[in-house]
This record gives C-alpha cells, sequence and structure tokens, in this order.
C-alpha cells in the first residue's frame, strides 16, 4: 500500500473492533465543542486518504484482504463517527478524572430526566472514588436548613428528608438519587437557595433584604454591579421570558438572581473544606454571570463548572469549563403561556 499515517490505521482497527474498551480511556475534555470538532476534521482527512489508498490492487492477497476489512468498516464508521464523538465522548465526562477541584458547580435544566442521570452518574463516581463533599443545593431554601439538617439526622431515605425540608415547585424524584447518595455516604447536605418570598423583596427593595451586611461587604454589593454582569443577567432573564419581561420588573429580576448566586457561592465557601458541590441551574453555575464570578471577586478560583446541555439549545459554550451534551426533553412551548410572573427559565 501507499503512505498511510500508520498511528491512524492503527487507531482506527483498534477503535472499530474494541470501541468499548476505547470509551474508558477517553478523556473527559473530549467534551470540549473545539476538540469533537478537530477530531471529526482530522478523521475526514485520514478517512479519505486511506479510502483512495486502500483501494490499490498490486499487493499481496493478505494486504488487499485487510484493505477490505478496513475499508467496509470505515464506510460503517464514518456514518457514526459525528454521532460516536457527540455522545460517546460526553458519556465519558461521566467518568470523571481524578482528584476532584475542591469545588464544583454541576448545572441542570430542571426537567431533563437525562441530565439529571448524567449529572448524578459523574458525582456517584467520584463519591465512591473518595471524595466526600459536601451538597450544597438550589432546590432547599436557607431557612430550611435546621429540618435539613435534623432530617439527615434521623431520616432513612430520600423520601422523608424531601418531606421534611423540601418545598413546592421542584420535581423531586429526579433529586431523590443524590439525596439517598448523600444519605448513604454521610455527606453534608446544604440549603442555599433564597426563597421565593425573599427574591421578591429583593426585586422591591434591593439586596440588603435578603443578605446580612456582613455578605454585602464581603461582596462589595454595596457597589453597583458590574455593567457586564448586569447585561448578562438581562439578556439570560429576558430569554426566559420569552421577551416579554417588563422592563419595569427586569433589575429587580436581576437583583434576585444575583441575590441567589450570592447566596450560593458563600454557602460554597464556608462548606468547602473537604470540598464541596453546588447542584443548581446551568445559569446559575456559568462562569461570566452565575456563582462563579462571586466566587472569583472573593478569591476563591479552584473550581469547575459543569453546563449540562440539551443538544440543539442556544447556550453560550465559553461559560462553562466542561459542557454535557444531554438529550431534548420533549415539552410544552414555553412561551406559549408565559407571562411576567413567571419563574426565569435559569
Amino acid at each position: 500500500m501507499g503512505k498511510i499515517d500508520s498511528t491512524f490505521v492503527g487507531y482506527i482497527l483498534s477503535y472499530v473492533r474494541v470501541w468499548p474498551l476505547a470509551v474508558i480511556l477517553i478523556r473527559p475534555l473530549s467534551t470540549q465543542n473545539r476538540q469533537i470538532k478537530y477530531a471529526l476534521n482530522h478523521f475526514d482527512h485520514n478517512y479519505l486518504q486511506l479510502r483512495e489508498q486502500l483501494t490499490v490492487v498490486d499487493e499481496p492477497r493478505e494486504s488487499k484482504a485487510m484493505a477490505c476489512i478496513v475499508t467496509g468498516r470505515l464506510t460503517r464508521l464514518r456514518s457514526l463517527m459525528s454521532i460516536l464523538l457527540a455522545t460517546t465522548f460526553v458519556g465519558c465526562a461521566s467518568m470523571p478524572a481524578s482528584p476532584p477541584p475542591r469545588i464544583l458547580l454541576l448545572g441542570e435544566v430542571h426537567d431533563n430526566p437525562d441530565g439529571h442521570q448524567k449529572r448524578y452518574d459523574y458525582l456517584r463516581v467520584l463519591v465512591e472514588r473518595g471524595w466526600r463533599p459536601t451538597i450544597v443545593m438550589e432546590q432547599f431554601d436557607r431557612e430550611n436548613q435546621a429540618l435539613l439538617t435534623k432530617a439527615q439526622t434521623e431520616c432513612a431515605d430520600a423520601d422523608c428528608v424531601i418531606r421534611s425540608a423540601g418545598g413546592k415547585g421542584w420535581e423531586w424524584p429526579y433529586y431523590r438519587p443524590l439525596i439517598e447518595l448523600a444519605l448513604r455516604y454521610h455527606l453534608p447536605l446544604i440549603a442555599a437557595n433564597v426563597s421565593r418570598a425573599d427574591a421578591a423583596s429583593v426585586m422591591k427593595n434591593g439586596l440588603s433584604v435578603a443578605l446580612d451586611q456582613e455578605t454585602i461587604a464581603t461582596y462589595r454589593l454595596q457597589e453597583p454591579l458590574p455593567v457586564d454582569l448586569i447585561d448578562g443577567q438581562r439578556l439570560a432573564i429576558e430569554t426566559g421570558h420569552c421577551g416579554k419581561a417588563p422592563e419595569s420588573m427586569v433589575q429587580g429580576m436581576v437583583n434576585a438572581q444575583v441575590a441567589r448566586d450570592v447566596a450560593m457561592a458563600q454557602a460554597l465557601r464556608k462548606n468547602s473544606k473537604t470540598g464541596a458541590v453546588l447542584i443548581a441551574g446551568n445559569g446559575h453555575v456559568r462562569r461570566d454571570i452565575g456563582v462563579p464570578h462571586w466566587l472569583l471577586a472573593v478569591g476563591v478560583s479552584d473550581f469547575q463548572t459543569h453546563g449540562y446541555i440539551e443538544r440543539g439549545s442556544d447556550t453560550v459554550e465559553s461559560a462553562y469549563d466542561i459542557i454535557h451534551f444531554i438529550a431534548p426533553h420533549p415539552r410544552p412551548d414555553p412561551c406559549g403561556d408565559m407571562n411576567f410572573q413567571s419563574k426565569p427559565a435559569l
């Protein structure tokens, strides 16, 4: 045969024959879009080169036989390559590198079961390897911390914890495995969210009604919020409300989101001695406008953000360190019955 990239041939043969083993060996960084695109382009280039050179007929019978095998497998493989890169590589992101950073921020699309399962699997692997983080959750309101702590001590299962400290508005079956994991491994659960009542007060009266003076001073919230943060939050809120949020309410809604993000950042800071993981919506774990912004504001940089993003959805990819693509979840048109009282889709 002509001159062929032997490393690539070996890779292809190994991948075609034992791709389940290859899945185990692929590093999580392959989930980055730019690397997926690079891998696909590299495959296309070598694929065409191989197909052309493997059709040479003046070769020993053994070589021609191998050429036929490889050519046939390459043809079938190429038809699946985009899917494999987008799904197999992303699946490997559920096999986390070790050790994790001190703080992990794991996002979610609130009603997407595939995202909840992938995130649970990711965290479960880390815990089974010996990591013992505090689990900081958006789903529990701060004022229920005493109830949550008591429930962890007295409850035998997740349903008991949810009944004791969980509020309305969350699809709790999605969070049951996480809470069971916390009970099984004695991982503290921290209630980190600003309640809807407090958020409504923030919208009307400012951040100081929901955050104490120490927190206001620590995060310099007595000063004007950064313009890029305000603009990013405004865009997220307006998009989440399908452009129907009244202008008179948007700034108050920005303040409410900031209050939530600061409260979660504070909870992570105070509970990360042996590691901490935040369970929250994708909007809250964005580096540019979410909780990470406020961690960096107080000098905390040992963290990693993971977005769990539905394939085909619009997202700011640079806002996350790692993206896990998840299957789209069927739902009614979110803009169909949208009104200005609806909760931001964050």
